[in-house]
């Protein structure tokens, strides 16, 4: 069976074309903690982790899939990934592997190849999810609480590559992540939901590491998921689900986001360009071997 690789990173008028339809219709690396030792957010108190075996309620509407994972070996000097804001304060979300042995995490600034230092919030090793601090306004997306079904349009919005690029999905099945860290003695197997890639833009964007940490969105513009991985051989994405996400924040007792206009079909369109040059995607990049302190801005140019 083909490994699924995490990954860190198609036609634009696809893309619109899919998007505007369904409005009509109503769709990585390292091995060490941080530096800056976040809190650790694995276990929610007094409740459990699901056993390996145990029915998914949650995910009771979608056919469930075998899935095997393969962490990327960790990469020395640079890495890169995907963020989108969470909260109006400046808290981002990003996949926990994209963060993991940095002594500097970078979030993308508003001028071309700027990036500022950042603090790493929280990790979740079981769901690989992390929280960054950006220390400034940045306007969310909408999300959508729970898993939807199966056939959804999906659009995986970030830097495939270390460029902007976007994919387009269609969601598939669920399975089980087991990232075989311990917790209070058992092993977590958190439940990630599997996406058919259909289309890339641009189209030859190869390969996607620098995609984790996307947000996927739904066809009416709301995040219904986090980018975690890829078989491309298979042509299979794999992300994060709703519930997991939700989990995260009401943890960190961040409230989800209200009141906010969801992505368009014209943002998402062109690469995401509409999303980036409002910051609601950013791109992350991981330096593993200077330590800087927050706030710190640099020139930088990541090659994917």
């Amino acid at each position: 069976m083909p490994r699924l690789g995490i990954i860190g990173g198609g036609i634009a008028l696809a893309v619109l074309g899919l998007l505007l339809g369904a409005q009509a219709l109503g769709l990585l690396d390292g091995a060490r903690r941080p530096a800056s030792a976040p809190a650790d957010t694995r276990v929610v108190p007094g409740q459990a982790a699901p056993a390996p075996d145990q029915p998914r309620p949650d995910l009771a509407h979608l056919p469930e899939a075998e899935l095997d994972v393969e962490l990327a070996k960790p990469k020395s000097g640079f890495g890169g990934g995907s963020a989108f804001p969470v909260g109006p304060t400046g808290v981002v979300m990003t996949a926990a592997h994209v963060v993991q042995g940095c002594k500097t995490v970078f979030l993308s600034d508003r001028k071309l190849f700027s990036y500022r230092s950042v603090r790493v919030r929280s990790l979740d090793w079981a769901t690989d999810l992390a929280l960054l601090e950006a220390d400034e306004p940045l306007e969310p997306l909408p999300m959508l609480a729970t898993t939807p079904g199966q056939g959804t349009s999906g659009f995986h919005v970030g830097f495939p590559n270390g460029n902007p690029g976007v994919s387009t999905s269609s969601l598939l099945a669920w399975s089980s992540m087991e990232k075989g860290r311990r917790v209070e003695g058992t092993i977590r197997r958190e439940p990630v939901l599997i996406w058919a890639e259909r289309g890339r833009d641009p189209k030859e964007f190869e390969p996607l590491g620098g995609a984790s940490g996307a947000p996927t969105l739904s066809a009416d513009g709301q995040v219904i998921g986090v980018t975690l991985g890829a078989s491309p051989r298979r042509g299979r994405i794999m992300a994060a689900t709703p519930e997991s996400v939700a989990a995260l924040l009401a943890r960190e007792g961040l409230p989800p986001p209200t009141d906010v206009s969801p992505a368009t079909a014209e943002k998402i369109a062109s690469q995401g360009k509409g999303l980036r040059e409002e910051r609601r995607v950013l791109k992350v990049i991981c330096d593993r071997k200077e330590a800087l302190p927050i706030g710190q801005t640099r020139r930088l140019r990541q090659k994917g």
